[in-house]
C-alpha cells in the first residue's frame, strides 16, 4: 500500500500508533488472510464476490485510509495524462539502423511498482503545441 503519516497519537487493537509514524497497508497479508479466504494461496477472483456482486465481508484494503484530498489528487493525475496525450504523440524510439527499440518490461519494485527507464519518442501533435511549448519556456525562470 501507499505509506500515510499518522496526524496524531491513536489506539489501534490496543496497539498504541503514535504522531507521524509512516503506516503501510500490508494488502498481502490481509489477501492471505484463512480467517477470510478457505484457499488464500489459489488463485481465485470469485473470493471477492457473492451471489455475482462484490462482497462487502472481504477486506478493503483502500478502504483503511482515506485521504480527503484522494479525490483532487486523482482528479490531477487524470487532468495532467489527458493533457499529456492530447498534446503529444507519444511513439517507440527509433535506433541508429531505423528500427523500432521496444520498451522492455522490467520494473522497479519499491513503494510502488514503476517502469525501468526507457527510450521513446515524444512530439508535438500540431504546430499551436509547438509555439504553447516554447512560449512556456520562454516565460519559465
Amino acid at each position: 500500500g501507499i505509506p500515510h503519516a499518522v496526524s496524531e497519537d491513536d489506539v489501534y487493537c490496543r496497539y498504541h500508533i503514535p504522531k507521524d509514524l509512516i503506516i503501510i497497508t500490508n494488502v498481502w497479508t490481509m489477501f492471505h488472510d484463512e480467517k477470510y479466504y478457505a484457499k488464500p494461496y489459489r488463485f481465485n477472483p470469485d473470493r471477492f464476490l457473492k451471489n455475482g456482486k462484490i462482497n462487502a465481508d472481504v477486506p478493503d484494503p483502500t478502504s483503511v485510509v482515506t485521504c480527503p484530498g484522494m479525490h483532487i489528487g486523482w482528479d490531477a493525475v487524470w487532468l495532467t495524462v489527458a493533457s499529456v496525450l492530447s498534446a503529444f504523440n507519444i511513439t517507440k524510439a527509433i535506433n541508429d539502423n531505423g528500427r523500432l527499440i521496444e520498451p522492455t518490461k522490467e520494473y522497479e519494485s519499491t513503494i510502488t511498482y514503476l517502469p525501468l527507464p526507457f527510450k521513446c519518442t515524444i512530439k508535438p501533435r500540431s504546430k499551436e503545441v509547438d509555439i504553447i511549448i516554447q512560449t512556456t519556456v520562454e516565460h519559465t525562470c
